[in-house]
């Protein structure tokens, strides 16, 4: 994006100037009629010109956040996924294959699935060959191209979102460290419209990143999604990988759980620990749900781990976790 704007990589107003009418949930954020006095200060009299020559000036909308490029597409009358234009919204994430992460689109797609069997909630998925792709700076693109379905647009319309930086007010360099799962829960049992059944939902996340090893799963990659403008729901779960794959040495999780981080610490009796932490008075409400999402992915995944699009060597990294690690000895 700095390169299509011709500014530095630190410029984020010139970027958010370009691409502030996709972002994610309802927000669009577009230069106001008058500069700022407090970016005059800042910036001096020549501010409003140096934004105002870079809007407008690229069509490559690429809005989200995180470490893999990923960016927003709609389909056209050809079935060809396309950049949004000034007047649209892409209703499509694409992820394209990463140079350092071999068969990530695969990974991924194959890490939601296994999701999907154990209960958890998610958007629709699915895998995308770069000859559908109408993207210029694509082009000649090769490998398999990961696309989910974005849950904060309904048709033409917005629907809000907050992922847990927002919530909390913690900077996105921060999102390993300045919270836990325990506070996630707390938040989700008390503020959503289904407190419990979300609670439950989070349980099923937190047992399958443990079982697929999924490192990654910071504060960024749980949201919560309005549709009662003042009173949210849990979002569906987006970005679960088994990172385990490229990072072997790291057996733990993104955020402490109940005071435990290491995978190899956690059992179901750590989640009869988070309940008493969040203050949970029905028993072991928690502990079931862990339990029973272990047992789904026993019963299910053995089956299924052997037509999905995983690389083999990841598939048995995922069959070794599920005989081995001790939350599965139920």
């Amino acid at each position: 994006m700095a390169g299509e704007l011709r500014v530095s990589e630190d410029a984020e107003f010139d970027m958010l100037a370009a691409l502030g009418r996709d972002l994610p949930g309802a927000v669009i954020a577009t230069p106001a009629d008058e500069v700022p006095l407090s970016a005059l200060a800042l910036f001096g009299e020549g501010v409003a010109d140096h934004v105002s020559r870079h809007i407008g000036q690229t069509v490559e909308k690429f809005s989200l956040s995180g470490v893999q490029l990923k960016f927003s597409v709609l389909r056209n009358s050809q079935r060809r996924y396309v950049l949004a234009g000034d007047s649209e919204t892409g209703d499509i994430i694409l992820k394209p294959p990463h140079p350092a992460f071999p068969h990530l689109p695969e990974n991924e797609y194959s890490s939601m699935r296994l999701a999907q069997l154990a209960g958890v909630d998610t958007p629709e998925f699915w895998l995308v060959d770069p000859s559908e792709l109408a993207v210029p700076a694509l082009k000649g693109l090769e490998g398999t191209i990961y696309a989910i379905r974005r849950f904060d647009r309904a048709g033409s319309e917005r629907v809000h979102i907050e992922d847990f930086a927002q919530v909390l007010g913690i900077r996105a360099a921060n999102k390993y460290g300045d919270t836990n799962y325990d506070t996630i829960l707390r938040i989700i049992m008390n503020r959503t419209r289904n407190g419990l059944l979300d609670a439950r939902q989070l349980v099923r996340r937190l047992v399958v990143n443990i079982l697929i090893g999924n490192g990654d799963a910071h504060i960024k990659n749980f949201s919560l999604i309005y549709h009662d403008p003042q009173h949210p729901d849990l979002a569906p779960a987006y970005d679960i990988v088994s990172t385990i794959q490229y990072l072997p040495q790291d057996q733990s999780m993104a955020l402490n759980m109940a005071g435990e981080r290491q995978v190899a610490d956690i059992t179901i009796a750590s989640f009869e620990k988070l309940e008493r932490r969040v203050g949970l008075l029905r028993p072991a409400q928690l502990a079931r749900e862990a339990r029973q999402t272990v047992q789904r992915a026993l019963d299910r995944w053995s089956t299924e781990l052997s037509s999905l699009p995983m690389e083999e060597g990841h598939k048995e990294v995922i069959r070794e976790r599920l005989r081995s690690l001790p939350i599965t000895r139920l």
